[in-house]
């Protein structure tokens, strides 16, 4: 079985998993796409979201569970209350939720362990927590971090209490750096993988949690920058012959991110994005790092950046049936999010999806989509135990916007897998049930009012329908 730890050369890697919220099992297809290419990393870092998924890795959990148990989570469970008296003293709440939900429900559910964490050798895992007394960042590894310190370190003001430990307060790091770049460099890495999910781009967005969250891109993106320019000052070092940490060439960065801003926590709080899409965007996108720009990047400002999200609607639909795989009727389903965007009049579609082939669910990759006489064409590819295959998903267009908004439309796939000369077809179906879902949590992501977003809903529709 593959490792993320087993070392084949000489190279000192670290994976460094910034923070992004509970939308974080986007890390859970990143961390499947790159042990299928063979990377492997000494040091896995996290810091404020990036934690859960570097104390499962820590726990031993494997990553093809990682991503099991995050598609699994009920995303209620990070929602917890404090007391209720506390709500009839607003302005002194310390918090307007508990962290006992994330103690007592995600980290079981995650499989998060402190015993098994504190026994650890395959690597080093470090946690990064902002100590609040001092304004400084303080890094456990998995024999020293506790309980409280994992909170503490997605703790962020205003939503989860900070913690008190050692006679000081601790809260999440990411107002300081959301990821410890510097750290890596000083246990002699050579090669930094940063995998960074907070949003980076330059539109500023109205509204007080919009301002808030561009609070933390603005803190997380200028630590960033912070990290860079001091690791920029190393290499200079390194080059004139000087190596303080053991490093004999420069220190090299790559970075894995998502091509436009994720959807915030709220539209997952409130199912207009799931753990399932995060998982197969995480994925999606890190196979096409490796397919099409598969190199190091420079160390400035740009190593995060986004591109412009402009405006966009997403809608997720779920077809089910049975697959006849080898003269064997094999439960299936296909769960696809389709993104409908346009940047400066620009219209571009995508989607990210997984099938799943009996008790196993298999993110896609490397998509097509297009439109052939009023049939949706979605194609891509996936491994299924260690071969590739490639898939075709077609479903009829509705004829009208109208019979969209009605839900009559998208009820059947005509589905298709090839590997090789093997060819396995199916019709799945998606009920009433999931076709209202569909309609009830389409999203339109645009800073703008309520009429103007369903305009804008409704032209991204229309342009989808007719001119794919």
């Amino acid at each position: 079985m593959k490792s993320l730890f087993e070392h084949t050369d000489t190279t000192k890697r670290a994976l460094i998993l910034a923070g992004g919220g509970a939308r974080l099992s986007y890390h859970a297809g990143v961390l499947q796409a790159l042990l299928e290419e063979g990377i492997t990393f000494s040091q896995v870092d996290g810091t404020s979201g990036g934690i859960f998924n570097t104390a499962m890795l820590a726990s031993g959990v494997s990553v093809s569970d990682i991503a099991k148990k995050w598609r699994a989570l009920p995303v209620k469970y990070f929602m917890s209350a404090e007391k209720i008296g506390n709500y009839f003293h607003p302005m002194r709440m310390t918090a307007l939720g508990s962290s006992e939900g994330i103690r007592k429900k995600v980290f079981p559910a995650l499989g998060i362990d402190l015993q098994k964490m504190h026994a650890c050798t395959a690597f080093t895992a470090t946690f990064n927590v902002c100590n609040f007394s001092t304004k400084t960042i303080e890094t456990f590894t998995q024999d020293t971090v506790t309980e409280d310190m994992l909170l503490a370190g997605m703790s962020l003001p205003i939503f989860n209490p900070p913690v008190f430990a050692n006679g000081s307060w601790y809260t999440d790091g990411v107002w300081i750096k959301d990821a410890n770049l510097t750290g890596a460099v000083q246990r002699g890495t050579d090669e930094l993988w940063l995998v960074w999910c907070i949003g980076n781009s330059n539109v500023y967005f109205d509204g007080s949690f919009n301002q808030y969250v561009h609070m933390i891109e603005m803190s997380a993106a200028g630590g960033l920058g912070m990290e860079l320019d001091w690791i920029r000052l190393v290499n200079e070092r390194i080059a004139s012959g000087i190596s303080v940490y053991g490093q004999k060439e420069p220190v090299k960065l790559r970075v894995i991110k998502p091509k436009y801003p994720l959807p915030l926590d709220p539209d997952l709080f409130l199912n207009y994005i799931d753990t399932h899409s995060l998982v197969n965007m995480g994925y999606a996108d890190t196979k096409e790092y490796f397919k099409s720009n598969n190199t190091y990047v420079a160390l400035d400002a740009l190593a995060s950046h986004m591109e412009e999200p402009g405006y966009a609607n997403s809608f997720r639909m779920l077809f089910k049936g049975e697959l006849l795989l080898n003269g064997v009727a094999v439960y299936t389903h296909f769960r696809v999010i389709i993104f409908l965007r346009t940047v400066d009049s620009i219209i571009s579609n995508s989607f990210f999806a997984s099938i799943k082939i009996g008790e196993e669910e298999i993110s896609t990759y490397e998509h097509t989509i297009r439109k052939e006489a009023g049939v949706l064409v979605l194609n891509g590819m996936f491994l299924y135990k260690d071969v590739v295959h490639t898939f075709q998903a077609k479903t009829d267009l509705p004829e009208t916007i109208f019979d969209h908004y009605a839900g009559l439309t998208f009820k059947k796939l005509s589905f298709s897998i090839a590997s090789g000369k093997e060819l396995f077809k199916a019709v799945l179906f998606q009920t009433i049930a999931d076709r209202l879902n569909m309609l009830w949590y389409n999203r339109t992501y645009a800073n703008k009012g309520f009429m103007t977003r369903m305009k804008i809903r409704h032209t991204l529709l229309i342009n989808f329908i007719s001119s794919l």
